[in-house]
């Protein structure tokens, strides 16, 4: 057993640095002190994007030092309550820039100027791009603590690799890090989709059961009939030693009858195209059962570059008289890989009469390559090009009104068809009182009218009557709903009512917001901006008392707002004395 592990081990080596030959494979060392076991890796698929690192598992705790993968200069440090959080990029003389993301600290050094910069701007949330020169790395050298800030899921450090001069990351493991896997990549599913003509007498979307896998092999369990243009999407992971997350592969190839017709590839992308990955995934399936299936055929609308040798854009045609053999090879970024087969053959569909299509209230035909424009009763809609993936027929009514919101709720297709862009969806505030038309927003619901997401929005004169419009991001269902509540903010710890405080002492606060969201929140101490730190996650506003504070009795204002300028204040009394 353990010869073979050492096997799978060494042929994964090798190739991984076959895979990696145009990267430099020991110019960047590890940025941690331990064993790299990753819990996410490059080119998974997320939420509205791919994976743009690989996520470094931290031992469940946050501190640890994180060192500079090699010489470089830091370009550019980001604190913000989302995404990455604290997070640092680091330029390399060899063209590569190295990201390191959700830290807790920053080096002594870096982490005193960007506290100057924060007092500067009064802002927690900064985007600083140092002067060249001002913070020089060595390899090794201790850049920050590891943490769990931003969009982080819990401790960990995510790392990334990209591209100095188009800031295109790319894979990490292609650089020669030492990954233990020997594990091949799992089949969860495999969906066919009948484009053009149908899959064993259906039209639409077919789960095609499998044969229990045996070594990293999966087959089809019986030869699927078809004619006409199908599609073909897997559900697939792979799982790395030391851990069981259900990472992401690095790549998957579709054969026909031999020959290749499609390959996905996770090496590298931009973030203008991170997300295609709506179009990349069976975005419906995902929507209705949280299913993240790759697509092996390119959507018209798609343009993600991480496919390479496609025949008919990976579609296959079944052609009368003819079988096919398929064949989709999995591979991880070690070189473990699966395979899945199956077998096609023509036939055609036998019907026995028209087919009724079903009736719908109304549907619209939005081409993906034009702009589009339209009124649904009383609702603006305006798309740019390319908003969406491919031209769809798209579902409008009209519903009476939620209890929680004023007016109609508009239906203009529904959540399970992706949107790439931004497009502008306005509403009549007819059923708003003129006092609150400033309080309003326009919602998105779930298809069972259920579960508002807030969108921003703006009142204007239309049809001479006031209407609100927002940029949306998703299909669905609108209302307009109203925000005159203002933010909840209570203290955890740290401070009461004429508290004896000194240096260091932490002053942490809960802050909510019910619809619209948190737009600002502002700490003064006798009138003075002091820097608070936000954890949105968590909801949490954190004051730390510095040094500067004199001796004696002081103020501590907070004042939070929200996007509709509900506004709520807090003030708290304490004395301070100097450690």
């Amino acid at each position: 057993m353990q010869k073979a592990l050492l096997s799978s081990l060494l042929i994964g080596l090798l190739s991984l640095t076959s895979l990696a030959q145009s990267y430099p494979q020991d110019y960047f060392s590890s940025p941690l002190n331990i064993p790299l076991i990753l819990s996410g890796t490059f080119g998974e698929l997320r939420s509205n994007h791919f994976h743009a690192g690989i996520d470094i598992k931290t031992q469940g705790r946050e501190g640890l030092d994180v060192k500079a993968a090699a010489n470089g200069q830091v370009v550019r440090i980001a604190v913000s309550p989302y995404g990455y959080g604290n997070a640092l990029y680091v330029r390399h003389p060899n063209g590569y820039t190295t990201v390191y993301a959700h830290l807790k600290e920053f080096a002594p050094q870096i982490e005193a100027w960007v506290k100057e910069q924060q007092y500067k701007q009064k802002s927690f949330y900064v985007n600083l791009f140092p002067s060249a020169g001002l913070f020089s790395v060595s390899k090794g050298e201790v850049i920050a603590q590891s943490g769990n800030s931003g969009g982080s899921g819990g401790p960990h450090l995510h790392f990334e690799i990209r591209d100095s001069r188009t800031e295109e990351p790319i894979n990490p493991l292609l650089f020669g890090y030492r990954i233990a896997d020997a594990r091949n990549p799992e089949v969860r599913g495999v969906y066919a989709y009948p484009l053009d003509g149908h899959l064993n007498g259906r039209e639409t979307r077919t789960s095609i059961n499998l044969t229990n896998p045996r070594a990293g092999v999966y087959q089809f369990r019986w030869t699927q009939r078809a004619e006409g243009e199908l599609g073909f999407a897997i559900d697939v992971i792979d799982r790395l030693d030391g851990a069981w997350n259900a990472n992401g592969p690095y790549k998957i190839e579709q054969f026909v009858n031999g020959v290749k017709t499609n390959e996905f590839r996770a090496e590298r992308f931009s973030f203008a195209e991170t997300r295609y990955l709506n179009a990349h995934i069976d975005y419906d399936l995902y929507d209705c059962c949280q299913t993240r299936a790759n697509r092996m055929w390119q959507l018209p609308g798609n343009s993600l570059r991480m496919y390479r040798d496609q025949n008919n854009r990976g579609v296959v045609d079944i052609r009368p008289d003819s079988s096919y053999h398929l064949e989709w090879k999995i591979s991880d970024a070690a070189g473990n890989t699966t395979t899945l087969t199956g077998d096609v053959r023509y036939e055609a569909l036998e019907t026995s009469g028209p087919v009724l299509a079903p009736e719908i209230s109304e549907q619209v035909r939005v081409n993906h390559s034009a702009s589009f424009s339209s009124n649904v009763r009383a609702m603006e809609i305006n798309m740019p090009a390319n908003i969406l993936y491919e031209t769809v027929f798209l579902d409008t009514a009209v519903y009476n009104g939620i209890s929680s919101g004023y007016g109609n709720v508009y239906q203009w297709g529904r959540a399970g068809i992706p949107v790439h862009k931004h497009f502008e969806v306005a509403l009549p505030l007819r059923d708003v009182p003129i006092q609150y038309h400033s309080k309003a927003v326009i919602v998105s619901l779930e298809d069972d009218m259920t579960r508002p997401d807030c969108w921003d929005g703006s009142t204007f004169i239309n049809h001479n009557e006031p209407y609100i419009k927002a940029n949306v991001r998703a299909m669905g269902h609108f209302t307009i709903m109203l925000d005159t509540v203002a933010p909840r903010l209570s203290v955890i710890s740290g401070i009461r009512n004429g508290s004896n405080l000194s240096t260091g002492n932490t002053i942490r606060l809960r802050v909510s917001d019910d619809l619209s969201g948190i737009k600002s929140y502002d700490a003064f101490i006798d009138g003075d901006w002091h820097l608070m730190s936000y954890d949105a996650k968590n909801n949490l506003l954190e004051v730390e008392l510095d040094d500067w504070i004199t001796s004696g009795n002081h103020q501590l204002n907070v004042k939070v707002v929200d996007d509709r300028n509900n506004v709520t204040e807090l003030s708290v009394p304490f004395s301070y004395s100097l450690r």
